[in-house]
């Protein structure tokens, strides 16, 4: 978060001191509305690393992910627990378990579908998720809609080699840009200190 205060206290110093300018390295996405946004680009500089799942965290980016998987996981007829097991190490930190569920508990996931689906036909399932829908658009409404972006300028260092090597390109980017969480075995790493030092 140093970045986010940094920016803040820049725009802050800017009254009595109108030179002052601020470099902010990955700043949190949920930091200013888009005029206070599109006014700090006099002063601030703000560069953005890869995939880096902080620049992109706001509300509303995450209420746009959970909206995201529950439409994903409420399609899918795979156990749930196997879905989380085998997938979230490793799009989140690039770590990939070796353990196989069928393998190692051949009995959980039949018991799992008896459960579940079992005593549900297609049409209880189908009616069980337009309800859940109706409340989500519910919660939605209620909610503030005004969406938050990072500070001034940005300077986005794009992976431009293969999958696994760390080779960056810098392209001017725009708010608009980090409005999406991009889920990937990089997000958390584009985000460490010595990856952000090495690539700048």
């Amino acid at each position: 978060l140093g970045a986010g205060v940094a920016a803040l206290l820049a725009l802050q110093y800017r009254e009595t001191d109108p030179n002052t300018k601020c470099y902010a390295f990955c700043p949190p996405g949920a930091l200013m509305n888009l005029e206070l946004a599109a006014f700090t680009r006099q002063f601030v500089l703000t560069c953005v690393v890869g995939l880096d799942v902080v620049p992109r965290l706001s509300f509303s980016t995450m209420e746009d992910l959970k909206d995201e998987i529950v439409r994903m996981v409420a399609a899918s007829r795979t156990p749930k627990w196997s879905i989380i097991c085998r997938s979230f190490p490793g799009a989140c930190c690039g770590l990939y378990y070796a353990c196989g569920c069928h393998s190692c508990c051949p009995g959980d996931e039949v018991v799992l579908n008896e459960i579940f689906y079992s005593a549900q036909t297609e049409e209880n399932i189908v009616k069980l998720r337009s309800e859940f829908y109706h409340l989500q658009r519910q919660e939605h409404n209620s909610c503030s809609d005004e969406r938050m972006f990072l500070p001034g300028r940005i300077i986005h260092l794009v992976h431009s080699g293969s999958e696994k090597s760390r080779s960056f390109c810098a392209v001017w980017a725009g708010t608009e840009n980090f409005q999406k969480v991009v889920i990937s075995p990089k997000m958390v790493s584009d985000h460490l200190v010595h990856n952000v030092m090495r690539e700048i």
